[in-house]
Order: C-alpha cells, then structure tokens, then sequence
C-alpha cells in the first residue's frame, strides 16, 4: 500500500462528524479511528481496492465500497457533519449474515464488536487466492513454524489487510511433568488486554502479563499420553502488522466496569511483549498513537467517542458523532477502551511475497 499521504492539507480539511441515526454512537466512533489509519484510507482514495472487488458483488464487496465513498466524503469535506445511511444500509444486510444480528436494533452496541465485523467484511471483499514463497536463513524451528503457519493461514483468503493490520501470537503449553513443550500459532488482528482493578498500569506492561503463565489443571501432553498432567501456557507476540489495534478490556464478569487509569504512551515499542526467537521487524520497530475509542457510561449501555490524528497536519481532533472539534491531545483516561498505533518505519522487508492465482 501507499503511504503518501494524498489528502488535502487544509485546517479543517477532513475534520468532520458523522450523523447518528439512531443509537449508531458505536459504529461512528469506530468509523473515525479507522479512517485515520492512513495507509488503507490512502489504498481506497486511490481506489486500488476497485480492481481487487470488481469480479464479486455481495454484502462485503457492499460494505467496502460504501465506506470507501463515506471516507472519500469526508476526507473532501469541511465543518459539516457527514450522512451515514446510505453506509449503514449497506452494512447491515453484511452484519445479519456473518452473525451480528444485534446491529440491526437502534440500541447501543458494543464497539469492539462492530470494529471486528467490519475488519473482517473488509478482509473477504478484498481476499483472494494468492501463490505464497517463503523466504528464511533462518534455521529455528519456530521461525519456520511461523511462516508456515501465515502461509497456510492465509495464501488460499488473502488480502491488503493481511500484512496491514493481521499479527501471529505464539502459544506454548509446557507440561509440569516432562517438561515438554507443544507450541502452536494464532493469527490476530488485535490485541485483547484485561484492565486490572488497582493501578495504574502501564500499557505496555499489560500487553506483557496478559500473556503469562496460565495453568491447566487436566493438561493431555503429547508425550506424557495416556496420564494426565498440569501445564503451563505462555502466549507471547509473534508478529504484528502496521496498524496495531488494542483493546482494553474493562468490564468484570459481574458486568461491573473496571475504572483503573491505563497509561498509554503516543510512541511504543513492543518488543517487551515479544517471544525473544521473533525475527520480524515489528519486533524492533516503534509505533505511533493514531487513534482512540472511548466508553463513557456503564457496562450495559454509555456513549462513544473518539480521537484521530490528522495524517497530514498532525492534529489531533475529538470526535463526538455530528460533532467534530480540534484538541491538542487525546484525552487518555479511564474512558479509554481502545487505542491504535501505526508503525513509524520498518527496519527490514516483509519475508513472505505473494501473487495472484487468478
């Protein structure tokens, strides 16, 4: 993808809010960090995603193009909010029939869901059947391990979103009795951190603990069969993409909302958060803050809103449905429910090339 940024540089270029239609608070929130992420908005204002979704037409093919024309509209426009319901209705018939029926009642909904619908309708508009060619020195077994595992994961269903925004967690299950450790690969497209009750806490150090040492109690290892064991799970950070999404997860089983202030820095690196044997860039590169969701309210219900940073002035702006106003900074408190970083540069190539099948 692109990442010159094409937008006009004006004040208030692009500063605008989106009309709610109805409780749609959640979704508008979510629409205003996205848009920000500067190297897919660049992908779409180029239209590269048209030669890409030309030979289908269905609900997600739909989705994509009616966000496509909503960011088109407001990245051109200046002070006056922006109409949602031509993307809405759009969206919805996509939302029923991948299982996210809910977003048909003009009620609140949970962002975090809306964010994970609508990067997956974006991911199979785009996806298609590519020929992948690994490319390692390496000799670890895990580096081959985890490139073979992307390659199986997405050379049949990929798309621009794959190197964009989609990570690899490494998951290793070490039995108590013989040691032995099975390791296995999950594919992300954001990061799930539990808040705690006490702090305050620094985010970084969340994304470190979240991943250690659960137990289990009744554990089948692979070389202890047929007794059974305990055993220690570690999850580490593998790989990440460009745009690191993280989410904060506040709300306590009981449905009481966690109020503990997370400290989240405008630059990160996350390397802490890796497996020591990664070898990929994302490892060793920073990140910068972009965009933030916020929560305002109780568990079961509350209103959303958002900050963004400008990708061509650098300002930031808080956005608050029709309402859309410059800030100097992101208010970053207990409000804070998801942050999104991008990445400042990349310090080696990407070790998987792909090709079309078609």
């Amino acid at each position: 993808m692109s990442s010159s940024p094409t937008i006009a540089s004006t004040e208030k270029k692009g500063v605008v809010g989106l009309t709610n239609i109805g409780n749609t608070c959640y979704g508008n929130s979510v629409l205003q960090a996205i848009r920000h992420q500067i190297d897919f908005t660049i992908f779409l204002l180029q239209g590269q995603h048209e030669e890409l979704i030309k030979k289908k037409s269905n609900d997600n093919t739909r989705v994509l193009e009616a966000y496509a024309q909503l960011v088109r509209t407001m990245w051109a426009s200046e002070g006056k909010e922006t109409r949602t319901k031509d993307f809405w209705g759009a969206m919805l018939p996509a939302a029923i029939k991948a299982g996210f029926e809910q977003f048909r009642i003009p009620i609140p909904h949970d962002a975090h869901e809306f964010l994970c619908f609508i990067l997956d309708a974006f991911h199979e508009a785009l996806a298609e059947e590519v020929s992948m060619t690994i490319k390692t020195s390496s000799t670890s077994a895990d580096v081959k391990g985890a490139l073979n595992f992307w390659k199986t994961s997405f050379q049949k269903s990929y798309s621009p979103l794959v190197e964009l925004v989609f990570g690899i967690q490494r998951k290793c299950v070490r039995c108590d009795d013989c040691g032995h450790d099975s390791v296995s690969w999950e594919t992300m497209n954001m990061l799930k951190v539990c808040v705690p009750k006490e702090g305050p806490v620094q985010l970084l150090d969340l994304l470190k603990s979240d991943g250690e040492d659960d137990r289990l109690d009744d554990y089948a290892c692979d070389k202890c069969t047929p007794k059974r064991s305990k055993a220690t799970v570690t999850r580490s950070l593998w790989r990440l993409g460009n745009w690191a999404i993280i989410v904060l997860k506040r709300n306590e089983n009981s449905g009481r909302r966690i109020n503990t202030a997370v400290q989240i820095p405008m630059t990160c690196a996350f390397g802490p958060a890796f497996h020591p044997s990664s070898q990929e860039p994302s490892a060793r590169d920073s990140y910068e803050l972009f965009s933030t969701i916020h929560h305002h309210g109780s568990a079961g219900g509350g209103h959303y809103t958002s900050h963004a940073k400008h990708p061509v002035t650098g300002r930031w702006a808080h956005y608050d449905d029709e309402s859309a106003r410059p800030v100097d900074a992101p208010f970053l408190d207990a409000s804070t429910y998801i942050v999104m970083y991008r990445r400042i540069a990349s310090s080696a190539p990407v070790t998987i090339e792909s090709s079309s099948t078609a």
